[in-house]
């Protein structure tokens, strides 16, 4: 299964999780930039009205990928607006998405799911997974635990397996026989 991941962050937060996950996912990493940075104060109205964002455009093409991982920060109960713009510009129909959330107060799985859900209905696509990590721990051993509690959820044709030959790709490594 082709995987690729994409995030925004405009604090980093979702940054570092993005990179965990591709890292496990041995998948390509892209970020989504707004053309023009707001502050936080215009962020959160932004996202209260659902205003979308002008983001630079990202190669994407749907044979590229069958699952996509979104990393992105919510904003106010939901994710944040670049997001929206992202996938209005880019073809869903048909795909798998699994989504991971940075938040500090949000159950994620109420509100921004939901959210998630109906937006990716209306273009054709399915929620596979949903996962996330609060920013306000601040600890990066529970940040990788909530990352690996959000692979488990993943369809295991997108975990890359290491053959035992030592091929060098990255993933889980396969248990060792103990039989001589």
């Amino acid at each position: 299964m082709k995987t690729v991941v994409v995030y925004y962050s405009q604090y980093g937060n979702s940054r570092v999780a993005a990179r965990l996950i591709a890292k496990q996912l041995d998948a390509p990493v892209h970020r989504i930039e707004v053309k023009k940075r707001k502050g936080v104060v215009t962020s959160t109205f932004s996202a209260l009205f659902g205003r979308r964002p002008k983001i630079k455009t990202i190669p994407l093409q749907p044979e590229d990928w069958d699952l996509m991982v979104i990393v992105v920060p919510i904003w106010s109960g939901r994710p944040a607006t670049p997001l929206k713009t992202f996938l209005a510009e880019t073809r869903l129909a048909e795909k798998k998405i699994a989504a991971f959330f940075s938040f500090t107060s949000t159950d994620i799985h109420k509100r921004p799911t939901r959210w998630m859900k109906k937006v990716l209905d209306h273009f054709g696509a399915r929620l596979e997974a949903v996962g996330g990590y609060n920013t306000g721990l601040k600890q990066h051993t529970v940040l990788k635990q909530r990352v690996w509690d959000f692979l488990a959820q993943l369809p295991a044709e997108a975990i890359p397996v290491k053959s035992s030959s030592g091929s060098g790709k990255r993933g889980k490594a396969r248990p060792r026989s103990t039989t001589k």
